[in-house]
Formats: structure tokens, C-alpha cells, sequence
């Protein structure tokens, strides 16, 4: 059986990234930290394996996770350099300087910014589910 999880991926106020699953695990709960976004998303499957492994020690179960990674603004660009700021700005009509300062965190994005910045990573995403090679 696998549980649907929700991991949160976002910069912290030192630089560094946190993932954590916000959903009720049980007996346990998962984190991780990391010098970069993937490495914070490592250090969090670390801790769940790790808690894998205790737990059938004691013969609990342990659900397996599907994962749905929901980023920050900073840790979105942090996990995909090679997106193209200029252009993602472009495609959502928003200015590029303005989006550079969202995505290395001199400035946080409203709502409504990240509503258009949603928007736009979804159709992107929504073309990219379709191209093939």
C-alpha cells in the first residue's frame, strides 16, 4: 500500500533547504536539511528509510510513500537550474529582475505572483508530460 505525502521544499532563513512531510506518519514524522534543495530531499528518504528499518525491527509496518515535492520559489530554481529565468518570467508576464530576486530570496513573491508563477509552471509542465525524443 502506498500513502499519498506531500514533502515541502524551501530555503531556510541560514541558506540551507528543508523537506519535510507535513502529514501524520504515524509514529514518526521525516525531515531533512541540505546545502541544496536535492541534498535536503536525500537527507529526508535518509530518515524515512532509516525509520523503515526500525520499525520492522519492531515489527511495525511501514507504509511506502508517493511523494508529491511542493517547492519555495528560491528551492524551485535551486532544484532546476537549467529553467531559464527570463523566459519563465516572459511566459507569466512578470518582470525577470523581479523574478531573480524571488528565486535567489532578496524579495518574497504575493500570492498573486505565485498564483501566475503556478500557472505558468504547470503549462510547462503540462508540455513537457507530452514531448518525446
Amino acid at each position: 500500500m502506498k500513502l499519498n505525502v506531500t514533502a515541502i521544499v524551501e530555503r531556510t532563513s541560514d541558506g540551507m533547504y528543508s523537506c519535510s512531510v507535513k502529514e501524520n506518519l504515524g509514529n514518526y514524522g521525516i525531515a531533512g536539511y541540505g546545502s541544496t534543495a536535492d541534498e535536503a530531499k536525500e537527507d529526508m528518504l535518509t530518515c524515512y528509510n532509516e525509520m523503515r528499518e526500525l520499525n520492522a525491527e519492531e515489527g511495525i509496518e511501514t507504509p511506502e510513500l508517493q511523494i508529491t515535492y511542493k517547492y519555495d520559489v528560491q528551492s524551485f530554481f535551486n532544484a532546476f537550474p537549467y529553467f531559464k529565468i527570463s523566459l519563465i518570467a516572459e511566459e507569466s508576464g512578470m518582470n525577470p529582475s523581479l523574478l531573480r530576486r524571488y528565486a535567489c530570496g532578496k524579495a518574497q513573491a504575493s500570492e498573486a505572483q505565485y498564483g501566475r508563477l503556478r500557472g505558468t509552471l504547470h503549462n510547462i509542465q503540462d508540455k513537457l508530460s507530452v514531448a518525446t525524443f
